[in-house]
Protein backbone atom coordinates (compact mmCIF):
# COMPACT_ATOMS: atom_id res chain seq x y z
CA UNK A 1 0.00 0.00 0.00
CA UNK A 2 1.46 3.37 -0.97
CA UNK A 3 1.74 6.38 1.34
CA UNK A 4 -0.95 8.10 -0.64
CA UNK A 5 -3.34 5.17 -0.15
CA UNK A 6 -2.53 5.08 3.55
CA UNK A 7 -3.55 8.73 3.89
CA UNK A 8 -6.87 8.00 2.15
CA UNK A 9 -7.87 5.24 4.60
CA UNK A 10 -8.52 7.56 7.58
CA UNK A 11 -10.51 9.89 5.32
CA UNK A 12 -12.63 6.96 4.08
CA UNK A 13 -13.25 5.77 7.65
CA UNK A 14 -14.25 9.28 8.69
CA UNK A 15 -16.70 9.51 5.76
CA UNK A 16 -18.23 6.12 6.69
CA UNK A 17 -18.72 7.22 10.30
CA UNK A 18 -20.26 10.46 9.12
CA UNK A 19 -22.71 8.67 6.82
CA UNK A 20 -23.64 6.19 9.62
CA UNK A 21 -24.51 9.03 11.98
CA UNK A 22 -26.59 10.66 9.21
CA UNK A 23 -28.49 7.37 8.76
CA UNK A 24 -29.08 7.14 12.51
CA UNK A 25 -30.22 10.74 12.56
CA UNK A 26 -32.58 10.09 9.59
CA UNK A 27 -34.12 7.10 11.35
CA UNK A 28 -34.78 9.23 14.43
CA UNK A 29 -36.64 11.88 12.45
CA UNK A 30 -40.38 11.42 12.83
CA UNK A 31 -42.72 11.91 9.92
CA UNK A 32 -45.94 13.87 10.27
CA UNK A 33 -48.06 10.71 9.90
CA UNK A 34 -46.29 8.92 12.80
CA UNK A 35 -48.22 8.66 16.09
CA UNK A 36 -45.33 10.38 17.91
CA UNK A 37 -44.94 14.16 17.76
CA UNK A 38 -42.45 16.74 19.00
CA UNK A 39 -43.41 18.62 22.12
CA UNK A 40 -42.45 22.32 22.53
CA UNK A 41 -39.08 21.41 24.05
CA UNK A 42 -38.21 19.36 20.94
CA UNK A 43 -38.56 15.94 22.62
CA UNK A 44 -40.57 13.18 21.04
CA UNK A 45 -43.77 12.22 22.79
CA UNK A 46 -46.21 9.48 21.88
CA UNK A 47 -49.77 10.73 21.29
CA UNK A 48 -51.25 7.33 20.40
CA UNK A 49 -53.47 5.92 23.12
CA UNK A 50 -53.56 2.19 23.74
CA UNK A 51 -56.95 0.50 23.92
CA UNK A 52 -57.13 -2.99 25.40
CA UNK A 53 -59.94 -5.24 24.23
CA UNK A 54 -61.27 -8.43 25.73
CA UNK A 55 -60.27 -11.48 23.75
CA UNK A 56 -62.63 -14.43 23.42
CA UNK A 57 -61.26 -17.94 23.81
CA UNK A 58 -62.07 -18.67 20.21
CA UNK A 59 -63.86 -15.86 18.37
CA UNK A 60 -64.48 -18.13 15.38
CA UNK A 61 -66.83 -20.55 17.13
CA UNK A 62 -70.51 -20.69 16.25
CA UNK A 63 -73.35 -20.48 18.77
CA UNK A 64 -76.58 -22.41 18.34
CA UNK A 65 -79.66 -22.41 20.53
CA UNK A 66 -81.42 -25.77 20.48
CA UNK A 67 -84.60 -27.37 21.74
CA UNK A 68 -85.74 -30.99 22.10
CA UNK A 69 -89.13 -32.31 23.26
CA UNK A 70 -89.73 -35.58 25.05
CA UNK A 71 -91.34 -38.11 22.66
CA UNK A 72 -94.14 -38.86 25.09
CA UNK A 73 -95.81 -35.81 26.62
CA UNK A 74 -96.26 -37.58 29.98
CA UNK A 75 -92.48 -38.11 30.32
CA UNK A 76 -91.66 -34.98 32.25
CA UNK A 77 -88.13 -33.67 32.71
CA UNK A 78 -88.27 -32.89 36.41
CA UNK A 79 -86.55 -33.96 39.61
CA UNK A 80 -83.96 -36.71 39.10
CA UNK A 81 -84.71 -36.83 35.38
CA UNK A 82 -83.84 -33.15 34.98
CA UNK A 83 -80.60 -33.63 36.92
CA UNK A 84 -79.72 -36.62 34.73
CA UNK A 85 -80.30 -34.63 31.53
CA UNK A 86 -78.27 -31.65 32.81
CA UNK A 87 -75.37 -33.85 33.88
CA UNK A 88 -75.45 -35.83 30.65
CA UNK A 89 -75.46 -32.72 28.46
CA UNK A 90 -72.59 -31.17 30.41
CA UNK A 91 -70.53 -34.37 30.02
CA UNK A 92 -71.24 -34.54 26.29
CA UNK A 93 -70.14 -30.94 25.78
CA UNK A 94 -66.98 -31.49 27.78
CA UNK A 95 -66.17 -34.67 25.85
CA UNK A 96 -66.53 -32.98 22.46
CA UNK A 97 -64.91 -29.68 23.45
CA UNK A 98 -68.17 -27.77 23.02
CA UNK A 99 -69.09 -24.86 25.30
CA UNK A 100 -72.47 -25.04 26.99
CA UNK A 101 -73.51 -21.41 27.42
CA UNK A 102 -77.13 -21.76 28.53
CA UNK A 103 -79.20 -24.69 29.80
CA UNK A 104 -82.83 -24.89 30.80
CA UNK A 105 -84.58 -28.16 31.58
CA UNK A 106 -88.33 -27.60 31.55
CA UNK A 107 -90.95 -30.30 32.26
CA UNK A 108 -91.74 -30.76 28.55
CA UNK A 109 -88.54 -29.71 26.77
CA UNK A 110 -84.77 -29.29 26.94
CA UNK A 111 -83.47 -25.87 25.86
CA UNK A 112 -79.77 -24.96 25.57
CA UNK A 113 -77.18 -22.82 23.80
CA UNK A 114 -73.93 -24.36 22.67
CA UNK A 115 -70.78 -22.89 21.09
CA UNK A 116 -68.89 -25.16 18.70
CA UNK A 117 -66.18 -24.91 16.02
CA UNK A 118 -67.58 -23.77 12.65
CA UNK A 119 -66.81 -27.13 11.02
CA UNK A 120 -69.22 -28.92 13.39
CA UNK A 121 -72.49 -29.69 11.61
CA UNK A 122 -75.69 -28.93 13.50
CA UNK A 123 -77.07 -32.33 12.52
CA UNK A 124 -74.04 -33.95 14.16
CA UNK A 125 -74.55 -31.94 17.35
CA UNK A 126 -78.19 -32.94 17.57
CA UNK A 127 -77.51 -36.61 16.72
CA UNK A 128 -74.87 -36.92 19.43
CA UNK A 129 -76.95 -35.17 22.07
CA UNK A 130 -80.14 -37.10 21.21
CA UNK A 131 -78.40 -40.48 21.25
CA UNK A 132 -76.30 -40.00 24.35
CA UNK A 133 -78.97 -38.36 26.50
CA UNK A 134 -81.51 -41.00 25.40
CA UNK A 135 -79.13 -43.82 26.32
CA UNK A 136 -78.49 -42.27 29.73
CA UNK A 137 -82.20 -41.66 30.40
CA UNK A 138 -83.22 -45.20 29.40
CA UNK A 139 -80.42 -46.66 31.55
CA UNK A 140 -81.23 -44.58 34.63
CA UNK A 141 -85.03 -44.59 34.20
CA UNK A 142 -86.13 -47.86 32.57
CA UNK A 143 -89.80 -46.86 32.97
CA UNK A 144 -89.33 -44.52 29.98
CA UNK A 145 -88.47 -47.38 27.64
CA UNK A 146 -92.01 -48.50 26.81
CA UNK A 147 -90.96 -50.22 23.60
CA UNK A 148 -87.78 -52.28 23.42
CA UNK A 149 -87.21 -51.02 19.86
CA UNK A 150 -87.39 -47.40 20.96
CA UNK A 151 -83.90 -45.90 21.18
CA UNK A 152 -84.79 -42.20 21.16
CA UNK A 153 -86.31 -40.52 24.20
CA UNK A 154 -86.90 -37.35 22.16
CA UNK A 155 -89.74 -36.51 19.77
CA UNK A 156 -88.90 -36.44 16.05
CA UNK A 157 -87.32 -33.19 14.93
CA UNK A 158 -85.71 -30.34 16.82
CA UNK A 159 -85.65 -26.57 16.91
CA UNK A 160 -82.29 -24.91 16.33
CA UNK A 161 -81.39 -21.27 15.70
CA UNK A 162 -78.06 -19.71 14.95
CA UNK A 163 -77.06 -17.41 17.81
CA UNK A 164 -76.96 -17.40 21.58
CA UNK A 165 -80.35 -15.89 22.45
CA UNK A 166 -82.84 -18.33 24.01
CA UNK A 167 -85.90 -19.05 21.88
CA UNK A 168 -88.90 -16.78 22.56
CA UNK A 169 -91.70 -18.60 24.38
CA UNK A 170 -94.11 -18.03 21.45
CA UNK A 171 -91.80 -19.93 19.09
CA UNK A 172 -91.32 -22.73 21.62
CA UNK A 173 -95.09 -23.09 22.08
CA UNK A 174 -95.66 -23.13 18.32
CA UNK A 175 -92.93 -25.77 17.88
CA UNK A 176 -94.44 -27.96 20.62
CA UNK A 177 -97.91 -27.65 19.07
CA UNK A 178 -96.61 -28.48 15.58
CA UNK A 179 -94.54 -31.45 16.79
CA UNK A 180 -97.42 -32.92 18.82
CA UNK A 181 -99.73 -32.45 15.82
CA UNK A 182 -97.27 -34.31 13.60
CA UNK A 183 -97.13 -37.10 16.19
CA UNK A 184 -100.91 -37.35 16.05
CA UNK A 185 -101.34 -36.15 19.62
Amino acid sequence: MSVEQRNLVPQAIAQMKSSESDERHDSEIKRADDPATLNPSGDLQNTESIVLEAVEQNPYQMSYTCLLLSRIDAHHLSGDVAVCVQTSLKHICTSFGWNLEFLSVEPTYLHWTIRVPPATATAHIMKVIREQTSTQLFTDFPRFKLDKKLDDFWAPGYLIFWGSQPHPIEIIQRFIKQTRHQQGL
